[in-house]
This record gives structure tokens, sequence and C-alpha cells, in this order.
């Protein structure tokens, strides 16, 4: 046997033992942990697109039609034109995964939440200056969510377009599972 120090054997002979299953479980550690970072990432990576798509596309559409004529609203119209351009500016602005990953190298850090975050309150701002609060995505989901509700409830029903009562209600609001 060569290699083998039988004095430190003698001493300590689950030396290389623990040694071997602590290198095994950092390891394992690590792949697990890479493993879950990735799927975490793809879910907000996910949700983040999700949200900036829905306020550029909101901010785009309301470019593209915003006719004002009477001349109350056309003071109000600049300002709202300004904050719309401002805000599809900023999401244009928000980095791609590539940039993100190009640029995280070396001491220079991404501020990514901070850019969403004031992305988010631009959009706030504007559906405050629209007087439009719902716009925002998170009643549009609740929303989807409750259609998709009532969609499904129907056809359980039959197809026949009728409900029992309260089937297209929100269940949090009764506070029991059906």
């Amino acid at each position: 046997m060569e290699g083998v120090d039988f004095e430190d054997l003698c001493l300590d002979p689950y030396k290389e033992s623990l040694e071997r299953g602590r290198d095994e479980g950092r390891e394992a550690g690590l792949r697990a942990g890479f493993t879950d970072g990735r799927s975490l990432g793809r879910t907000k990576g996910l949700e983040f697109g999700v949200e900036l798509g829905y306020m550029r596309g909101v901010a785009v559409a309301l470019l593209e039609s915003s006719q004002f004529s009477d001349a109350e609203t056309r003071g109000k119209s600049d300002k709202i034109q300004k904050t719309l351009r401002e805000l599809v500016d900023a999401i244009d602005a928000f980095p791609s995964p590539d940039e993100m990953f190009s640029r995280t190298n070396g001491f220079e850090k991404l501020d990514v939440a901070g850019m969403l975050q004031r992305i988010r309150a631009k959009f706030k701002l504007l559906t405050v200056q629209l007087k439009l609060p719902q716009l925002s995505l998170t009643r549009v989901m609740n929303g989807a969510l409750r259609a998709s509700e009532v969609s499904s409830a129907t056809e359980k029903a039959g197809g026949t377009g009728s409900l029992p009562k309260d089937e297209g209600t929100n269940r949090s609001q009764h506070g029991t599972e059906w």
C-alpha cells in the first residue's frame, strides 16, 4: 500500500472517508443549487418578460391611439405623451439576458430590481394620469383568472352558458374551497 501513512491511519482512521464525503456533499450541493437557481431564474425571467411586455404593449397602443380634441385634455396630453415615451424608452433600455450576464463580470453590478421598480413607478404614474387603474397588470391578470374560472365552470356545467349562483365568483371571498 503506497501513500498510506500507518501512523495517521491509526490516529484517525476515518479522516480520508470524512474528507471524501465532505467533497462529494459539496459537489452535490453545488449541482442542486445550480439547478434550483436556473429554475428560479427562468421563472423570474418569464414573470419580468410578461410584465414588461404588457406595460410596453399598453404604452405603444396608447401612443398610437391618443387623439385629444378639447383644450383641457391637450395640456394633459403633452404630459401623458411624455410619460408614454419615457416608459417605452425605459422598457427598451432594459437589458436582455445576454447583456445582464456580460455586464455582471467584474465589479460592475447591474441593478435590475431598481430598473424594474422605476419602470413600474412610471407605469403607475401613467395609469394615474389617465385615470385608468384598471390597466394595472394585477387587475388584468385577476380578471383573466376569473374569466378562466367562469369558462371552466361553464364547460363543467355542460356548456349551456348558465352557471349556478356564485360559481363565477372568487373563491377567496367565501373563505372555503368548493
